[in-house]
C-alpha cells in the first residue's frame, strides 16, 4: 500500500492532518513514513524516515500516539532549523476488521 499527502510549502512546520486507512496482514510488516523536501527544480529529495512494526499496532493497543524522531538518509537524526531533533507525530487507532469472504459458500450452497 502506498499513500501521499498533498505538499506544504513554505513551510519548516509542516501540520498534516491526512488520514489514511491501512490493512496490516503480518506482524512482521511494519509502516515506513518517508518526509520529502520539495523542489520547484529537480527531484524532490529525502529529509528522512521513521517505521513502525506493525507489531506495535496490535489490536488491544489502539488507539494510539507515537511521536518518533526522523531519521535521515545517512542513519543520523534529522535536525530543525532550531537546532533540536525533528519529530514525526502519528496517531494510530483500530478501524474495522477486514474480511475476505472470497472462495466461502453462501447458504445455497
Amino acid at each position: 500500500q502506498r499513500f501521499q499527502t498533498a505538499v506544504r510549502k513554505g513551510t519548516y512546520n509542516a501540520r498534516f492532518d491526512d488520514v489514511f486507512d491501512l490493512v496490516l496482514g503480518s506482524a512482521r510488516e511494519e509502516i515506513v513514513i518517508r518526509v520529502m523536501d520539495w523542489d520547484l527544480v529537480g527531484d524532490d529529495e529525502s529529509v528522512g524516515s521513521v517505521h513502525v512494526p506493525a507489531s506495535e499496532l496490535a489490536p488491544g493497543r489502539l488507539p494510539m500516539h507515537k511521536d518518533l524522531p526522523l531519521i535521515g538518509p545517512g542513519g543520523g537524526p534529522v535536525m530543525g532549523k532550531d537546532g533540536k531533533q525533528t519529530v514525526v507525530s502519528l496517531e494510530f487507532e483500530e478501524g474495522p476488521a477486514e474480511v475476505d469472504l472470497a472462495g466461502e459458500e453462501g447458504e445455497d450452497g
